[in-house]
């Protein structure tokens, strides 16, 4: 907003794949989240991203993968447009942050990083593919002058300055060290065959579901999660609760 100013409630934009998380943090800023429809394939439509682009869009929001399909957002055309329209573009990441990078050497992955001009930011999750424990993700930053506008200052009071980084002032550093400890476990070599492993299952599971006519596969998945829906007339929520179901027999 300090780069762009805007002459109504700013705006997020999005697809509708993209994760809750932004709608739970535009709450908290007052900011508003514009989704619009994805393509047959499940992933962002960007000529409605183009076309939903106002003067108070300040952000575009894509996904790599998207949560429920494991389908990957255009993220170079995604990255045009913000370049064009003076954006910012943030790359959510939590799921394919520790897999695409390795994937991207066994497999064909579209660019999603700081490769393309325009991605200013990249979240991660460390406890999903990096497989540590839950309480320390990353937010990665393109320049590091964009941390001004992550940082929070207060000096008004008798103590002096207080700066912080998150909403969360102090937290517990164990979960921070035992992630360390992990990466430096598996490293480059370890992370790499996990993902070649998931990329394996993968490509067996897809053509069993394929073959199923009452199943197919969402879009085109390129991460660790394969997204399943039904033909025609087939609730795929009562099939999941029916599977959790037998999980507790």
């Amino acid at each position: 907003m300090a780069e762009r100013p805007t002459k109504s409630v700013p705006e997020i934009l999005m697809s509708h794949t993209g994760h809750p998380a932004f709608n739970k943090a535009a709450e908290l800023l007052d900011l508003k989240v514009v989704r619009v429809r994805a393509n047959s394939d499940c992933r962002a439509e960007i000529g409605a991203i183009r076309q939903h682009v106002t003067e108070n869009t300040i952000m575009i929001v894509g996904s790599a993968p998207a949560y429920p399909m494991g389908c990957v957002d255009p993220i170079a055309d995604l990255a045009q447009i913000a370049n064009e329209s003076g954006l910012w573009l943030h790359v959510d990441a939590c799921v394919g942050g520790f897999f695409l990078p390795f994937a991207r050497e066994l497999d064909d992955v579209p660019a999603f990083d700081f490769i393309l001009k325009g991605v200013r930011s990249i979240s991660a999750d460390l406890h999903k593919h990096g497989y540590t424990s839950r309480g320390a993700s990353l937010l990665l930053l393109a320049d590091k002058r964009f941390e001004q506008y992550q940082r929070f200052f207060f000096d008004a009071w008798p103590v002096g300055e207080l700066v912080t980084m998150t909403i969360a002032g102090s937290r517990p550093g164990g979960a921070v060290a035992s992630a360390w400890a992990v990466m430096n476990f598996l490293g480059r070599a370890g992370y790499r065959e996990r993902v070649r492993k998931i990329i394996e299952a993968r490509r067996a599971l897809i053509p069993e579901i394929q073959s199923l006519e009452e199943l197919r596969v969402l879009g085109i998945p390129k991460a660790g999660i394969v997204g399943i829906g039904g033909a025609d007339g087939i609730d795929m929520r009562a099939v999941s609760q029916r599977m959790m179901d037998w999980q507790t027999i």
